[in-house]
């Protein structure tokens, strides 16, 4: 019976080396640290595409942890290969996120994008949108009703002093 009492004692200090073993072996994360950059499943958006001379167009990276860890994505923007912005986001194991970039450009022509290494494009239309201004246009109509029944009203008050001093 002795004998089978070491035996198990031997088997359990056997057991727990072995344990102890796998745990010091294998990668450990500590709170707050990150693998590096995760597994990412990225997909670039451009919204819109085109646009006109000042409007704001935005870039939009949508992100997806493939890995049971936090990840850290860092988007480097790049518009005709010259660096433009960089940004980062913490995606929780099996997340998803997205960052985004707004921005506007004066100058007309085809742009390129690159966010690392993901491509994409958009088109800067010279002159004034003109969705921008039919905005404009229903101010000015606004404007006009507002003048028109304002002095509607003051025609009618003095027509109407009129009338009782006259009488």
């Amino acid at each position: 019976m002795i004998e089978n009492g070491k035996l198990f004692s031997r088997i359990l200090v056997a057991s727990f080396l072995i344990v102890a073993a796998v745990f010091i072996s294998s990668p450990q994360l500590e709170a707050g640290t990150t693998e590096a950059q995760g597994e990412f499943m990225v997909s670039l958006e451009v919204a819109p595409q085109e646009i006109y001379q000042g409007d704001t167009f935005t870039i939009i990276v949508n992100l997806t942890n493939t890995a049971g860890v936090d990840g850290i994505y860092e988007a480097k923007l790049k518009i005709n290969d010259t660096q433009e912005a960089e940004k980062s986001l913490r995606v929780d194991p099996r997340g998803t996120g997205s960052i985004e970039f707004q921005l506007s450009k004066e100058t007309p022509g085809e742009y390129s994008i690159d966010v690392n290494g993901l491509k994409g494009s958009f088109t800067v239309l010279e002159g004034v949108n003109p969705d921008k201004l039919s905005n404009n246009s229903t101010v000015v109509w606004i404007a006009v009703a507002v003048a028109v029944v304002a002095a509607g009203v003051i025609l009618f008050l003095l027509l109407r002093k009129k009338n009782t001093n006259g009488s």
